[in-house]
């Protein structure tokens, strides 16, 4: 747990939020930034109570139970947190936090258990956690003869509204399982109507309409995947590319004109644009930057009309903007047509 904020964040990043109550989780979190983790301990144990799956949590009460030297609550907390589903051996093996449990024989033994969790969680698919106010997970899938020795573009990919990333990780097998390293960030917030299983890259109002304060911080959790991805593997360069779904295709929009030094180029298929997020500025500066942009849509989208990725072209066109658009006979999914196409552009982007 980095004492500055949270636990295996290699930095910090805050979403900013709505006015409301604290959770007794973003209060332990408070605490720990103020270094009591006394305090800290007493609210996480109240939030895992009531939420007794939430792995990440329960490794912060474990890591503040050894700052307080409880050895035993310390384990019994990282015990709980494995069984939960914490999959970061590495981390947990290194986390100053945890130096007093190290020559433990159970601790070890539980390193195990933990790196078991990263082979079977999330249909097997490599995963990693780091900072935002909470913490957000990203999964891996590296090329099928993955070389550590060489240097691939980063590709990250979007999940849509509602879903999560080890159901959109499966679009590689159509784009490409050799060339390219792709990170999948979930969704920080919970999609209201997916029973707690799907997510969300916007904070979402009472009428499910998406809050336009809360795609910054959205387009800068990209920004930090990319950056941690970065520390973990050998990416090409500092840039990266963005293949995004319907709302991962509104955040592909968002992410290049907010970050267009960072984004080589990127696909949204079945996206659209989120009212009053961009400005004419903005698509001035992504435009200059030599964004390129390839949009797909379905002919007959029936949750996302045509006319919105049209609306989308032909803003990006006005601005001067290296985008194509592509009509398809498909419906609002990522098929593997498009995946074909997808990664034919990509292929072609790269070389130039």
């Amino acid at each position: 747990m980095k004492r500055a904020l949270l636990i295996i964040a290699i930095f910090v990043f805050a979403l900013s939020v709505l006015a409301a109550p604290k959770s007794w989780k973003q209060m332990a979190m408070d605490a720990i930034q103020q270094g009591d983790y006394q305090t800290a301990a007493v609210h996480y144990r109240k939030w895992v109570e009531a939420d007794p799956t939430d792995a990440v949590s329960l490794y912060n009460l474990a890591c503040c139970e050894a700052m307080l030297k409880r050895p035993d609550e310390a384990m019994r907390a990282l015990r709980m947190s494995s069984d939960a589903g914490w999959s970061d051996s590495l981390h947990t093996s290194e986390d100053s936090d945890l130096e007093s449990l190290r020559s433990r024989d159970d601790f070890q033994a539980l390193l195990s258990d933990i790196a078991r969790n990263a082979r079977t969680r999330h249909g097997g698919y490599t995963g990693h956690v780091c900072a935002q106010e909470r913490v957000g997970e990203y999964l891996m899938v590296l090329p099928e003869e993955y070389d550590p020795a060489h240097r691939y573009p980063l590709v990250i990919l979007l999940h849509d509204h509602g879903s999560a990333p080890e159901e959109f990780a499966q679009v590689t097998a159509f784009i490409n399982t050799h060339d390219y390293i792709y990170a999948l960030p979930q969704g920080p917030y919970t999609a209201r109507d997916s029973d707690g299983k799907g997510f969300s890259y916007f904070r979402e109002r009472d009428d499910f309409s998406e809050d336009v304060n809360s795609v910054a911080a959205a387009a800068d959790w990209v920004v930090r995947v990319a950056d941690d991805v970065a520390k973990r593997y050998p990416v090409a360069d500092s840039t990266f590319w963005i293949i995004g779904f319907s709302q991962g295709g509104a955040l592909a929009h968002i992410t290049a004109a907010y970050h267009p030094t960072r984004v080589a180029g990127y696909c949204a298929h079945g996206g659209y644009f989120v009212k009053n997020a961009i400005s004419p500025e903005q698509l001035a500066f992504e435009a200059r930057a030599g964004v390129k942009v390839f949009l797909t849509h379905g002919k007959e989208d029936p949750s996302v009309p045509l006319m919105e990725g049209v609306y989308a072209f032909n803003l990006l066109k006005q601005a001067g903007v290296d985008a194509t658009l592509e009509q398809m006979d498909v419906p609002h999914r990522f098929t593997a047509e498009v995946g074909l196409r997808v990664g034919e552009w990509l292929k072609e982007k790269m070389g130039e």
